[in-house]
């Protein structure tokens, strides 16, 4: 019975992790588009920050910019996105397929629930007790992964034959630094000047559409 029930459980992991997987796939073209679209008006935005605004179109104020700016940030994040999934899935390919299911998809899901618990609810579950070194692990485990995989990624994409090459690591850390300055706020709690305050001040223009880009942040940074 024991191994029926291991069985419908492994089967149900396996289901639940190829329809992510699939979803994931489907959606990544369209959102690399997005994100090197987003990142061409992220990059219009900066020189027209950098310019007088008596040479800016009369439409545009400096409160749109700011809307603009973030909103292209966040699209521009998307290619960050890829550049996670395309690490991790050079790191599975380096561990048996079980153990990488277990680290990627079955623990993350584990310790980001253990996290809810603890920020929110932890006083009517106290498995763990408050300020025990387990949440230090349940607390960085993603964020960890998530760096491992960027880092990855640009080490795949800069070298070559063993050597680093220069042209193809800017154009990697090009890609992935939308990402990061977002993940460096929302993922790993740290302060980024001017983003965290910018993606506020965006969020409260916004007003019912913050919600839109709420969600996006939560499926494609985390």
């Amino acid at each position: 019975m024991a191994r029926t029930a291991f069985g419908r459980t492994r089967q149900l992991t396996h289901s639940a992790l190829t329809a992510k997987q699939r979803l994931d796939a489907a959606v990544e073209p369209t959102a690399i588009r997005i994100g090197w679209a987003g990142l061409a008006v992220l990059a219009g935005c900066i020189v027209m920050s950098a310019l007088p605004m008596g040479l800016w179109p009369r439409a545009l104020t400096p409160r749109l910019l700011l809307v603009i700016g973030v909103v292209s940030l966040v699209c521009a994040s998307f290619l960050g996105w890829a550049a996670v999934r395309r690490g991790q899935e050079r790191l599975k390919r380096k561990v048996p397929h079980t153990v990488g299911t277990f680290l990627f998809f079955v623990l993350p899901i584990t310790v980001a629930l253990m996290s809810l618990v603890h920020t929110h609810v932890w006083k009517l579950w106290p498995v763990i007790p408050q300020g025990h070194e387990a949440w230090w692990f349940i607390r960085w485990y993603v964020p960890g992964l998530v760096a491992l995989s960027l880092v990855t990624f640009v080490g795949w994409r800069s070298r070559s034959f063993g050597r680093i090459r220069r042209k193809e690591l800017a154009w990697a850390g090009l890609i992935v630094a939308p990402y990061v300055l977002l993940a460096a706020v929302l993922v790993w709690g740290g302060h980024v000047p001017g983003v965290d305050a910018s993606l506020r001040a965006t969020l409260a223009t916004l007003g019912e559409w913050a919600i839109v880009m709420q969600v996006t942040l939560a499926w494609f940074v985390g």
